[in-house]
C-alpha cells in the first residue's frame, strides 16, 4: 500500500526542490502517497513557481522563515502516511532507495528512524553517519582545524564513522538530517522537532529523544541518495548558525554557557594559530587570511553565547 509521505523544506532552491520531488516520484511512485513542500518565506516567487511546476503537490507558504525544524513540523502536520521521508532539496534519490528504506522499516517494528547511504556528486559515500551523540569534545574537534582534519577519517573521531565503518554497516547513534525516513509512530511518540533551533542540531536533538523513547535508529546502506550540499560544500569554517545551535544543544544537556564558551574559544584559538602560521607561506596567504576572518567572526559569536544564561 502507498504509505510514504515526502516532506521538503524549500528556501530559494526551487530547481533543486523540483528535481528532488521528481526523482522520488520517478523511483518510488508505487509507495508514495503524499508530497508536501513547505516554502520558508523565500520571498522570491518560489511559491508560485512551485505550484505551477508541481500542480499535484501540496505547497505550504510560510509567512516567515522560522527555520528548518518549523518547516518540517508544518509539513508533517499536513500528512497522514505511516512513514515520512524528510529530504533536503539538494538530495537526489536513487532507484530503489525508498523501497529499501520502507522494507527495512517494515521488517523491524522497533525501528523509529533510518537513513540512506549518502553519496557525493561523484557517487562516493559521504561521511554522514554518526557513532555517538555530540559532546564537548566533539564540539571542540568541529571547531579546531588541525585536530578536526587529523581525526576525520580515523576511528578516533568522537562522532563520525570512517568510510570503512560505514561500508561495514557499523551501528549508528544517529543519521544525517538531510535524509530521514521516519515511522509515524516514533514521530507521534516523541513529538515535533524543537523549533528553538533555526538550523543545525534540530534533527540531532529530535533523534536523541527518539532513542531515549526506546526506538531504534539505523543506517540502511542499500538505499542510496546523492547529497549535493548546494551552497555549503566550500565552507571554510562552520556556519555561525551551527555555532549558536551547538550552544543551545549543549545547554540542554546541562552544560553552562561559560563552559561551552571555553571549549569553543579554545578550538577557535588553536585554529587561528595554525592559520597564522600557514599564512607565512605565500601560496596560502590569501586563503589563510580569509579563513582567519571567518574564525574571528565565530569567536565573536562564541563570546556572546558564553555570556548568555542557560
Amino acid at each position: 500500500m502507498p504509505d510514504v509521505a515526502l516532506v521538503i523544506v524549500n528556501f530559494r532552491s526551487v530547481p533543486d526542490t523540483i528535481a528532488c520531488v521528481e526523482a522520488v516520484r520517478r523511483t518510488a511512485a508505487d509507495v508514495l502517497s503524499e508530497v508536501v513542500v513547505v516554502d520558508n518565506a523565500s520571498g522570491d516567487g518560489s511559491v508560485d513557481e512551485l505550484r505551477r511546476s508541481l500542480p499535484e503537490v501540496q505547497v505550504i507558504a510560510s509567512e516567515e522563515n522560522r527555520g528548518f525544524a518549523a518547516g518540517v513540523n508544518a509539513g508533517v502536520a499536513c500528512t497522514r502516511a505511516e512513514h515520512l521521508l524528510v529530504l533536503n532539496p539538494d538530495c537526489e534519490v536513487q532507484e530503489g532507495a525508498v523501497a529499501s528504506l520502507l522494507e527495512r522499516m517494515r521488517a523491524e517494528p522497533g525501528l523509529g528512524v533510518t537513513g540512506p547511504l549518502l553519496l557525493d556528486g561523484d557517487g562516493r559515500p559521504r561521511q554522514d553517519a554518526y557513532k555517538a551523540w555530540p559532546g564537548l569534545w566533539s564540539f571542540f574537534v568541529s571547531l579546531c582545524l588541525p585536530v578536526g582534519h587529523a581525526l576525520i577519517r580515523t576511528p578516533w573521531h568522537p562522532e563520525v564513522l570512517t568510510p570503512a565503518q560505514i561500508a561495514a554497516a557499523a551501528p549508528v547513534a544517529r543519521v544525517c538530517g538531510s535524509a530521514l525516513f521516519v515511522r509515524r509512530g516514533a514521530w507521534n511518540a516523541v513529538g515535533e522537532m524543537d523549533e528553538g533551533y533555526f538550523m543545525y542540531f534540530e534533527e540531532v536533538e529530535w533523534q536523541r529523544r527518539v532513542a531515549q523513547a526506546g526506538w531504534g535508529i539505523a543506517l540502511t546502506k542499500e538505499a542510496r541518495v546523492v547529497h549535493l550540499v548546494q551552497g555549503g560544500e566550500g565552507l571554510e569554517t562552520v556556519p555561525l548558525a551551527y555555532l549558536r545551535s551547538a550552544f543551545r544543544y549543549h545547554r540542554q544537556r546541562g552544560r553552562s554557557s561559560a563552559a561551552i564558551g571555553r571549549v569553543a574559544l579554545a578550538g577557535i584559538a588553536l585554529s587561528l594559530g595554525v592559520l597564522a602560521a600557514a599564512g607565512v607561506w605565500p601560496p596560502l596567504a590569501e586563503k589563510a587570511a580569509r579563513m582567519r576572518g571567518g574564525y574571528r567572526r565565530l569567536a565573536a559569536v562564541a563570546r556572546d553565547e558564553a555570556r548568555r544564561p542557560a
